[in-house]
């Protein structure tokens, strides 16, 4: 039995049943229609080849969960990520670096989620340089690629550059290399804490030498110095060179001086390829310096205001056999002729009468000295002559050593020439050297017959009797002097050994 109106309450409800509104899905509740999709979670960092679920939440009308709902995913941009989906359900495979939006649409409802791909990790940091020697203030340009796990190139990752000894070589944030000093260091490239290095050698100077450290000469005369560069193979050895007191003495490229007035000049030699090497020659000038005198040979010279001390000359010569020589000045005679020879010398105030001088000297090597008067003999020329008027036997010892032993003999065919009052004797002649501030203590032991000792200076003189000894010593001298010791027998044609110690 039918209700009154039941006919048309029920046809209404068949019609709203049937009407689709706007967001009804199929497979959702009759009359109930969808307002919102929300997807889960709404923002998502993935590393590059990773994956991630995503699930979408489709709310209705009536405030509920449609769990039927069909819902169609998909990504913005699939060359970053993907999505691949069933129903509610979504997984998300990460494809490349970059951000991009996933979408869950039921109808013209949808819902996103944000994602974003990292890029992959540095793994390995392969570093390039073309060079691995580098000359002192050269540069070069090193390479660093970056690369996954899988060996697949990561261009534009930070590279941060380094060396291990940065006095050695420098490198900048393009990894431009500056060689910096001689030596050998690390280059290092790092990047989000991977790291490759090379070894890299900085070629250069190791020193530079002066020869010779030290020189002599005199004023107006050159002398050559040279420099020793030690470097590396390929490191140019050029050098400059300057005088540091060059009103003293001038150094010319090559190294040869000029030496100018008397003193002493610091002569500098830097490499012009690392001027941070270099060294330092020391000339000395001396116009006390000898000049080479070879007797028979006439020398002529002048009075010079830069001769020694202002006022000598001063000549060298040497003998190889016991000569007397004869030494005559000429030209201007003002002046004094001293010593002859450091073994005899004799000095004093030439007169024009007195124009040569005599000596006689064992062999060695000796001096003379030409000294003017005043500076009115200065810019006079005068010619010193030698000659040479005969020879003794070798009978002389010349020079020996403090603190030397020996045997002397004493021989008839030996004469004691110089010495007045026993010229017909047999004697020898000794010369020695001592010490400033240092006494010279002298012991001589006759032979089997007298002898006779003197020593200069020191006005010494004794007679010994066969076999006897003396000691003489002489007073300590505040500088250095030379000391003459002669030994000669008072019996004509004696012959026999006589010891002699000289201990200072």
């Amino acid at each position: 039995m039918k209700m009154p109106g039941m006919g048309w309450w029920g046809g209404m409800g068949l019609a709203l049943g049937g009407a689709a509104c706007a967001g009804d899905d199929p497979g959702t509740s009759p009359g109930v229609s969808v307002t919102a999709v929300a997807v889960s979670p709404a923002v998502v960092t993935l590393a590059h080849g990773a994956t991630v679920p995503l699930s979408a939440l489709v709310t209705g009308s009536n405030g509920q969960a449609l769990g039927g709902a069909a819902v169609t995913w998909s990504s913005d941009a699939p060359s970053i990520a993907t999505v691949t989906a069933s129903g509610t359900s979504a997984t998300v495979t990460a494809v490349a670096p970059g951000t991009t939006l996933i979408r869950a649409a039921v109808g013209n409802i949808e819902g996103t989620s944000q994602v974003t791909v990292s890029p992959p990790p540095v793994a390995r940091v392969a570093l390039a340089l073309a060079v691995r020697f580098l000359l002192r203030g050269d540069s070069a340009t090193a390479m660093a690629v970056t690369s996954d796990a899988n060996g697949v190139p990561l261009p534009g990752r930070r590279i941060t550059w380094s060396t291990v000894d940065s006095t050695v070589a420098t490198v900048g944030a393009t990894g431009v290399v500056r060689a910096v000093r001689r030596g050998a260091t690390h280059l290092v490239a790092t990047s989000e804490g991977q790291r490759d290095s090379v070894w890299l050698g900085v070629l250069g100077v190791r020193a530079v030498a002066a020869l010779p450290s030290i020189i002599s000469t005199r004023p107006g005369t050159n002398v050559t110095l040279r420099a020793d560069v030690a470097a590396d193979s390929g490191v140019p050895t050029d050098v400059r060179w300057r005088s540091l007191d060059p009103a003293v003495a001038s150094v010319s490229v090559d190294g040869t001086v000029a030496a100018l007035v008397h003193g002493r000049a610091a002569m500098e030699v830097r490499s012009a390829f690392d001027s941070t090497f270099g060294d330092t020659a020391i000339v000395i000038v001396n116009a006390c310096l000898p000049q080479s005198l070879t007797l028979g040979v006439p020398v002529t010279d002048r009075y010079e205001s830069t001769d020694c001390n202002g006022r000598d000359d001063v000549f060298q010569y040497t003998v190889t056999a016991h000569e007397v020589l004869q030494f005559t000045l000429s030209g201007t005679f003002a002046n004094t002729l001293l010593p002859i020879d450091t073994l005899w010398g004799s000095g004093g105030t030439l007169r024009p009468t007195e124009r040569s001088q005599y000596t006689a000297v064992p062999p060695g090597t000796y001096s003379v000295r030409v000294v003017r008067r005043d500076s009115s003999s200065l810019g006079a020329a005068y010619t010193l002559s030698t000659s040479v008027l005969g020879r003794f036997p070798d009978c002389v010892s010349g020079d020996v050593v403090r603190g030397a032993q020996f045997t002397a003999v004493l021989l008839p065919t030996c004469s004691t020439y110089s010495y007045q009052g026993v010229t017909d004797r047999p004697g020898l002649f000794f010369r020695f050297m001592s010490a400033p501030g240092r006494q010279v203590k002298v012991t001589v032991t006759a032979p089997d017959f007298p002898v006779y000792v003197e020593l200069r200076p020191g006005a010494f003189a004794q007679g010994l009797a066969a076999g006897e000894s003396v000691s003489v010593a002489s007073p300590a001298q505040a500088v250095s002097a030379a000391y003459n010791l002669l030994i000669a027998s008072p019996v004509a044609g004696a012959a026999g050994k006589v010891r002699v110690v000289i201990d200072p």
